[in-house]
C-alpha cells in the first residue's frame, strides 16, 4: 500500500511537472504564434466596434454581438496589438482550466487541467480570435456554474449567471443553456436545498439580464424586439433547412429564393416540414462530422466521463458539450464554431486521467484553494461593463454619419478610421474633391497604404496594379471603375475578370466537405448569386462621379449583362431618359421594391439629417412677418416637427444631400454657407425645411424672405401642409388663410389638395372646403383621393346621399382605395344595406395593407357580419 506522504509527494512532483510544461504551449502562443485570424480584426473594428465606440448610427452595429468588436476597436485606441485579447486569453485559459481542477483535487489536479487546455490550444491547426476568447468564457462560466451546481447560494448563482451573460456579448450559442442548467441541476444534480427556486431565479436573470441593453440598442436601429443579432443567422437557417451539413460562403437568401426583406424563419420552418427526413439526416450527418474534427479527443473524454463519472464536474461538462453539439447541429455547421469544444472534452480527459494517476498511486487529492477564478470573473465583468455602458449609450449617442465622423475626428485627430469613413460618406454624397481630401489626410496616418493607391488610382490616367494589401479585393474594384471611367475597356474586361475570379474563389463555396446534392448546390449557388455584380460592383460606383455612372455602366455592360438593380442605377443617371426609359424605370423600380438601388434612400436619410442639424443653427424667424410666408415662420417648429411636416418624400435626394453635406459643413466650421444653402433650398422647393435653412443662413434678410415669398406662389406645396399643421393646433382662420394661399398660387398635387382640404374640415369650415374640394377636382378630375375627400367634407356638412355618390365615384375609380372602400362601407351599412356593406369591407380586409388598415376592415367586417 503505498503512503500518503508518497502520495503528497508525487503529487507535488507532478504539479511542478504539469505546471512547467502548460507554460510552453501556452507562452508559445502567447508569445509567437499569432491568432489564425488576426486579418479579421479590422472587420470586427470597422463593421462594429468603432461604429459603437463614436456613436455612428448604421443597422450595422446589430449583426453581431458587441463585445468583440469593441476589445478590437478598444485595442486599436490603447494603441497596443489587436491580436493581443487573443493571445492573452490562450494564456488565461489556462488559468481558468486549473481553477476548475484544483477544486476537485488539489493543485496537482488543477495543473493537470491546465495542461490539457494548453494542448488543446497548440494542437489546434487554426485557431481563430473570437473563438479563443469565446472559449475563455465558456470555461470561466463552467467553473462558476459548477459552484452554483454544488450549492453555492445566492453568489455563485449570481456570478455564473452573469458569466452566462457576459458569453453571450461575444457569441450567442449558451442562449438556451441556463433554463436546462436549472433542469440539469434539480433533476441530475439533486439540488434540494429551501433556497433552490430563489437562487435559480437570480441565476436566470443574472443570465438574461445583460442583453437588455443590446435589445435596447436594436430597438433603437431597428424599431422592433432584436434580442440577439440581426441577421447572422440567416446563412445556417437557410442551409440548415436545406439539409446542406456545412454552411456557406455565398448569397443564401438568393439560394432559397428569398427577398432581402422576407423572414427566414416561415421559410426555414415550411422547408424543414416539408421534407423532415432530410433535415434529420442533415443533423446527423452534422454530429457524425463534429465527432470526426477530433475523434480521438472525442476517445478520451468518453473514457474521461467513465472514470469520472460520479463527479458533479463529469456530469456538468458532459452534459454541456451535448448541448453545444445540439445547439450547433440544428442548423448548417462550420468547423470554427467547435473550437471552444476542444477545451471541454480536454478537461473531460483530464479529470479522467487524474483518476488514472490517483487510483496508481501517483497523485493524491489534496485540498487546493482556487486563486485565478475571482480575478479572471473581475475580468470578465469589466469587459462585459465597458461593452454595456457603449451599448447603452448608443441610442441617445449616435449621430448621422457625416455629423458623427465630423465631431469624432476633432476628439480623435490620429484616428485613421475616422477619415477613411468621412471619405467614404463624402464620395457616396458624390463629393468627390472633399472625400479625397479626406482620404489624402488618412494615408498619412499608419494603417493607410489602401487609401494612397486609391487616391492616387483615381486622379491617374493609367491606373496601377494594386499592391497585395488585406484588401486587394476592394483596391481591384476601385481600378476597375477608374479604368471604365477613361474608357479603357479592354483593360477593364482584364480587371474585372481578375476581380470575379477572386470573389469566385472567396463567396461561392461550402465551407467543408460535400455530401449528397451539395455538387447540385453548389450550381445553383453560382446561378443565383449575383452579389457580385449587384452588390460589389454596385458599391464600387461610389469610386464614380455622379455625372458618369450612367455611362461607366454602359461601358460595364459590354463586358458583363446587369442587373436589373445595375440597370435601374444606370437609367436614374442617364440625364435625358427617353420615355421607354422612363417606362423602364418605373418598371424596375416596381420589381425592385425595397431592393431599388439604396443610394436613393440613403440620399434622402443624409439630407434631411443634415437639415435637422442646419435648422438648429442660425437665429430664429423674426417676429411680425407678414402673409402666408409669416404664418409659415410663426409655426416656430422644432427641428424634427419642421422635417416630418414639409417633407414630401417624393424627390430624389442626390442633388439635396450634395448641398446639405456642403452646408453643414461649411456651417460646422464656422464659414459662411449661404450660396450652399440657396442650392440646398432649389433641390426640393416643396421642402420648406430647406428653404427655412436658406433664410437662417442669410439671416432672415429682406432679399432672403422675397426669394421664399415668390418661391411658395410657384411651389405651394409648403402652405398647405402648414394649413394642416394650423388646424391640428386648432388655430382655424390660419388654416384656411393657407388652404386659400395654396389654391390661388395653383398647381398642387393630389397630395397637398387633400392636406388643404384636410385643414378645412379639421378645423370645421365646411363651406370652404366644398369650395376648394370643386377647385381641386377641376385640376385633378376623377381623382379617387380627392372625391373620397370631398365625400368625407359633404358628410360633415349633412349631405349623406351626396357623399355616397362621391364615395362611388372614388371606389369606382380605384377599386383598391382602402379609404373610400371603408367610408362607402359605412354609407351603406348606415342606409341598412349590411350584405352589401360586409361585402365591401371583405373587399377592403383583402387589400388592407398588414396592421392598423387591416386590423380596421377586419373588425369593421365582424362588426357588419354580427348585426
Amino acid at each position: 500500500m503505498v503512503k500518503p506522504r508518497w502520495k503528497s509527494f508525487c503529487s507535488k512532483y507532478l504539479f511542478w511537472c504539469a505546471a512547467a510544461l502548460t507554460l510552453g504551449p501556452a507562452g508559445w502562443f502567447l508569445f509567437g504564434r499569432a491568432p489564425n485570424s488576426v486579418q479579421n480584426f479590422d472587420y470586427y473594428a470597422d463593421s462594429r466596434g468603432e461604429l459603437l465606440f463614436h456613436a455612428v448610427s448604421s443597422k450595422a452595429v446589430s449583426y453581431g454581438m458587441p463585445m468583440m468588436s469593441l476589445l478590437v476597436s478598444a485595442a486599436q485606441h490603447l494603441a497596443f496589438d489587436p491580436a493581443l485579447p487573443a493571445r492573452a486569453a490562450a494564456l488565461l485559459l489556462c488559468l481558468a482550466a486549473y481553477g476548475l481542477g484544483v477544486r476537485g483535487g488539489g493543485k496537482a489536479r488543477g495543473a493537470v487541467f491546465a495542461l490539457a487546455a494548453a494542448l488543446a490550444t497548440v494542437t489546434c491547426p487554426a485557431p481563430e480570435s473570437e473563438q479563443v476568447i469565446y472559449s475563455l468564457f465558456l470555461l470561466l462560466f463552467l467553473s462558476l456554474e459548477l459552484l452554483r451546481q454544488s450549492g453555492g447560494g445566492f453568489a455563485a448563482s449570481a456570478a455564473a449567471g452573469l458569466a452566462a451573460g457576459a458569453s453571450m456579448l461575444i457569441r450567442s450559442p449558451l442562449f438556451a443553456f441556463p433554463p436546462l442548467a436549472v433542469l440539469f441541476g434539480r433533476f441530475i444534480m439533486k439540488q434540494r436545498t429551501g433556497k433552490w427556486l430563489l437562487a435559480s431565479a437570480l441565476f436566470l436573470a443574472c443570465a438574461y439580464l445583460p442583453l437588455a441593453p443590446w435589445a435596447r440598442l436594436n430597438q433603437s436601429v431597428f424599431g422592433r424586439f432584436i434580442l440577439l443579432e440581426e441577421e447572422r443567422a440567416a446563412c445556417n437557417i437557410i442551409t440548415g433547412a436545406s439539409g446542406i451539413v456545412y454552411t456557406i460562403e455565398g448569397d443564401a437568401r438568393a439560394f432559397a429564393g428569398l427577398s432581402r426583406t422576407e423572414s427566414v424563419y416561415p421559410w426555414a420552418v415550411k422547408t424543414v416540414l416539408s421534407k423532415p427526413g432530410r433535415y434529420a439526416a442533415a443533423v446527423l450527418k452534422r454530429a457524425g462530422q463534429v465527432f470526426l474534427m477530433f475523434p480521438a479527443l472525442f476517445l478520451l473524454a468518453g473514457a474521461g466521463f467513465f472514470l469520472n463519472r460520479k463527479k458533479p464536474e463529469a456530469r456538468l461538462l458532459a452534459f454541456f458539450s451535448g448541448y453545444f453539439i445540439l445547439v450547433h447541429c440544428l442548423l448548417s455547421i462550420e468547423e470554427r464554431y467547435f473550437y471552444p469544444l476542444r477545451y471541454v472534452l480536454a478537461l473531460l480527459a483530464a479529470g479522467g486521467g487524474w483518476e488514472l494517476l490517483r487510483k496508481a498511486g501517483l497523485a493524491a487529492e489534496e485540498r487546493g484553494k482556487d486563486l485565478f477564478t475571482a480575478p479572471l470573473f473581475a475580468l470578465a465583468l469589466a469587459c462585459m461593463a465597458g461593452t454595456l455602458a457603449v451599448v447603452w449609450r448608443y441610442p441617445a449617442a449616435a449621430r448621422p454619419p457625416l455629423i458623427a465622423v465630423t465631431g469624432e475626428i476633432e476628439k480623435y485627430p490620429s484616428d485613421p478610421w475616422l477619415y477613411r469613413l468621412k471619405g467614404k460618406i463624402l464620395l457616396s454624397l458624390d463629393l468627390p474633391k472633399e472625400g479625397l481630401e479626406a482620404w489624402e489626410l488618412a494615408c498619412r496616418l499608419p494603417g493607410g497604404p489602401d487609401l494612397c493607391y486609391i487616391t492616387e488610382t483615381l486622379k491617374s490616367s493609367a491606373p496601377a496594379e494594386p499592391p497585395a494589401l488585406k484588401n486587394y479585393y476592394e483596391l481591384l474594384l476601385v481600378k476597375l471603375m477608374r479604368e471604365l471611367e477613361l474608357g479603357m475597356e479592354a483593360a477593364a474586361g482584364a480587371t474585372l475578370e481578375a476581380a470575379a475570379k477572386y470573389w469566385g474563389n472567396e463567396h461561392n463555396l461550402i465551407k467543408g466537405p460535400l455530401f449528397g446534392d451539395d455538387e447540385q448546390n453548389l450550381r445553383r449557388m453560382a446561378e443565383t448569386n449575383i452579389n457580385f455584380r449587384n452588390v460589389d460592383l454596385y458599391d464600387a460606383l461610389v469610386y464614380v462621379p455622379d455625372g458618369k455612372r450612367s455611362e461607366v455602366l454602359a461601358r460595364l455592360s459590354r463586358l458583363t449583362p446587369l442587373t436589373p438593380k445595375l440597370r435601374a442605377c444606370q437609367l436614374l443617371n442617364t440625364k435625358n431618359p427617353s420615355a421607354s426609359e422612363k417606362k423602364e424605370l418605373a418598371a424596375l423600380e416596381k420589381e425592385l421594391g425595397p431592393e431599388f438601388p439604396s443610394a436613393e434612400a440613403e440620399w434622402n436619410s443624409a439630407a434631411l439629417a443634415l437639415a435637422k442639424e442646419l435648422l438648429r443653427a442660425g437665429p430664429r424667424p423674426p417676429a411680425g412677418a407678414e402673409g402666408p410666408l409669416g404664418l409659415l415662420l410663426a409655426l416656430d417648429l422644432g427641428p424634427e416637427k419642421v422635417i416630418s411636416t414639409f417633407n414630401d418624400y417624393s424627390t430624389r435626394g442626390g442633388r439635396a444631400a450634395r448641398a446639405a453635406a456642403l452646408a453643414w459643413l461649411k456651417a460646422s466650421a464656422g464659414e459662411d454657407y449661404a450660396p450652399e444653402a440657396l442650392e440646398l433650398a432649389n433641390a426640393d422647393r416643396d421642402n420648406f425645411a430647406y428653404i427655412l435653412i436658406h433664410l437662417k443662413a442669410v439671416k432672415f434678410s429682406p432679399e432672403g424672405l422675397k426669394s421664399a415669398r415668390e418661391s411658395l406662389k410657384k411651389h405651394p406645396y409648403p402652405l398647405a401642409v402648414a394649413a394642416q399643421a394650423y388646424a391640428v393646433k386648432g388655430d382655424g382662420a390660419s388654416a384656411e388663410i393657407l388652404a386659400r394661399a395654396a389654391a390661388q398660387a395653383g398647381g398642387l398635387s393630389e397630395d397637398a389638395w387633400s392636406a388643404a382640404l384636410f385643414a378645412l374640415q379639421e378645423s370645421g369650415r365646411l363651406e370652404a372646403g366644398l369650395e376648394l374640394a370643386g377647385a381641386a377636382l377641376r385640376e385633378h378630375p376623377g381623382s379617387a383621393q380627392l372625391l373620397n375627400t370631398r365625400g368625407v367634407v359633404k358628410q360633415l356638412s349633412g349631405d349623406a346621399a351626396g357623399a355616397r355618390k362621391d364615395y362611388e365615384a372614388a371606389v369606382k375609380a380605384d377599386p383598391a382605395n382602402f379609404s373610400a372602400m371603408m367610408n362607402l362601407g359605412a354609407a351603406l351599412e348606415a342606409a341598412g344595406e349590411k350584405e352589401k356593406a360586409a361585402e365591401l369591407y371583405g373587399s377592403a380586409a383583402m387589400a388592407a395593407a398588414p396592421g392598423e388598415q387591416k386590423v380596421n376592415a377586419e373588425s369593421a367586417l365582424a362588426a357588419a357580419a354580427r348585426k
